[in-house]
This record gives structure tokens, C-alpha cells and sequence, in this order.
């Protein structure tokens, strides 16, 4: 089956854009990045991979596309001529203090962590700070609540990073939630058509 542009968060904020611009060029997402171009979703006339030139490269790293941009490609060639102004955007810094992208355009992302000797408040609060800066909605899913005695004493420190934040204590053995945050079906209505959303892997 075809994929279509909004099963892959395709909104009226993008197609303005396009409208602004009035070019020629067809929309797509990027779905993955690699050393020498991007995959998008959908294909563009028969095109899903697309070069990514050098002077996409010799821009500033902020101005370079990223896994969730829109981009608009060349019908003809398959090339890349347009990004679109972002809705939002997770960044980093990596070790050697370099900009890096996460991903562009989200607006759900799902924090997860186990319920384990794993866990790390410090490392949770990195994640979600640097959400909440991007403008996405943050959700906790805390995994293996199966595991301990009272997932309540890994709720309750979530709950201090925002006490508006959702949070969901789950486990693979049953459909339900645990602990007092409600049931899995509570968090697939997160996923409607059109929402996008990203999953952060706090651990194993």
C-alpha cells in the first residue's frame, strides 16, 4: 500500500508553506539519514533515496535535514532543493561539544525506562529538559513494573520532574497498566492519524 503525506504528519502548517513558496518541487519525510543522503517517505516520482550535495553539508549543522523534516525534492532528479521551516526540533550536544539533531517536526515524544537498577532520575530529566525545550509534549513510560514490589517508588520520583507530566507504568505480561497511572490503552491514544511521535529509550 501506498503511504500517504498525511499517514506520515502531513498538517495545513506545511502546506501553507508549500503554498508560500509556490515551487515546482513535491514534499516528502525524512525517514532516516545516512552519510551520503536521506530516505523520505513517500517515494517522489519513483524516488526514495535522495543525494545529499556538499553545500547541504557546508551549512550551519541547525540548517542540515534530519530524520522527521519535510523536504521538498526535485520530481525530475530525485534531488534535494527545499527543507521546511520546522515545527520543533531535539538537538544535543555531543561529547566533543559538537551540535547534533535528533529528529525535527514531533509532537509527542515517549521517554521510556525500566524499573530496574538501570533507572536514572538524573538522566530522565536530561531527556525530558531537552523536550520540553523543543515544544513537544513529553510522556513517561516506565516498562517492567512487573518486576518490583511498589512501582510507586519509581512514579512518585518521576512525578517531581512535572506534576502535570503523564506517566505510564507498564509491563509486557498483561494488556493493563500498573500502579496508579491508568492502562496501555490510555497511551495509544497518543497515536491518532497525523501525530507524530518519538520514542526515546532511557535503557534495556
Amino acid at each position: 500500500m501506498d503511504v500517504t503525506l498525511e499517514q506520515v504528519g502531513w498538517k495545513p502548517v506545511f502546506a501553507q508553506q508549500l503554498a508560500q513558496l509556490d515551487v515546482p518541487q513535491q514534499p516528502a519525510r525524512v525517514i532516516a539519514v545516512h552519510r551520503t543522503g536521506l530516505t523520505i517517505a513517500p517515494e517522489v516520482n519513483g524516488f526514495s533515496d535522495i543525494p545529499v550535495g556538499g553545500r547541504w553539508f557546508a551549512l550551519p549543522v541547525n540548517e542540515r535535514p534530519t530524520v522527521g523534516d519535510w523536504v521538498l525534492v526535485d520530481p525530475h532528479t530525485g534531488s534535494l532543493k527545499v527543507i521546511l521551516e520546522r515545527t520543533s526540533i531535539i538537538e544535543r550536544l555531543a561529547p566533543g561539544g559538537e551540535l547534533q539533531l535528533i529528529a525535527a517536526n514531533i509532537d509527542t515524544a515517549f521517554l521510556v525506562t525500566s524499573c530496574n537498577e538501570d533507572f536514572s532520575l538524573a538522566r530522565l530529566e536530561r531527556y525530558l529538559t531537552a523536550v520540553l525545550d523543543a515544544g513537544i509534549q513529553a510522556v513517561i513510560v516506565l516498562t517492567k513494573a512487573d518486576l518490583v514490589d511498589e512501582v510507586d517508588d519509581y512514579i512518585d520520583p518521576v512525578r517531581s520532574l512535572g506534576a502535570d507530566l503523564p506517566i505510564y507504568a507498564v509491563n509486557a505480561r498483561s494488556a493493563d497498566g500498573m500502579g496508579n497511572t491508568g492502562s496501555v490503552d490510555r497511551i495509544t491514544g497518543f497515536f491518532r492519524r497525523g501525530q507524530v511521535n518519538s520514542g526515546q529509550h532511557d535503557d534495556g
